[in-house]
């Protein structure tokens, strides 16, 4: 019977692959290029309101309806920024070490739903930089063209009618875990409906 040596590589590469790291928050947007050796090798800033500001009307990254409790923001922005940012992040690290980048790693904001339409898969597999930022080139992707923030309160009928569906709060929890929060999926959807 044959024998099988294993050998394990006990050091690092000379040069670590690099990785793309990014949360997608409220604001700001800072992605990171890290090493295989989880080292920083660049990172850059999108700050919603000082970039975007003027050019959405927001504050603090949303819009705010007190009268209706509606808090949300446009996706158009989200994507504007991701463009942004990751022109930043190329200028502050090397082309080689962009065009190594081997995997990439994102969380989304909590609660922040983007809605897509029918085109979406499409539009998204034929992205093309040379025909224009995301947010040109997926808008036609939308079914909604804003997206529910956390602080979003407008769906309180909503949650209701779910609960009430089931028969209560607590009966909704148990079918499902939790009983309806204003800016779940479901509750946004019905209200989008």
């Amino acid at each position: 019977m044959g024998t099988v040596e294993l050998k394990l590589q006990t050091t690092e590469p000379t040069t670590p692959t690099p990785h793309l790291v990014q949360h997608f928050p409220n604001s700001p947007m800072m992605p990171i290029v890290v090493g295989s050796d989880l080292q920083t090798v660049a990172r850059a800033h999108v700050d919603f309101d000082a970039d975007f500001g003027p050019a959405y009307g927001i504050t603090k990254g949303v819009h705010v309806r007190p009268s209706t409790g509606q808090v949300y923001a446009p996706v158009a922005l989200w994507l504007d920024s991701l463009d942004l940012v990751l022109a930043r992040l190329a200028a502050a690290a090397t082309p080689r070490r962009m065009a190594r980048i081997r995997g990439v790693a994102g969380a989304g904001q909590q609660h922040g739903s983007v809605y897509w339409n029918a085109d979406a898969e499409r539009l998204l597999a034929s992205l093309d930089p040379d025909r224009g930022p995301l947010a040109a080139q997926l808008e036609p992707a939308l079914a909604h063209p804003w997206s529910p923030n956390w602080q979003d309160q407008s769906t309180q009928d909503e949650c209701d009618a779910f609960d009430a569906a089931l028969g209560g709060r607590e009966e909704l929890a148990k079918v499902t875990g939790s009983g309806a929060h204003h800016v779940s999926a479901p509750s946004c959807i019905l209200k989008n409906k």
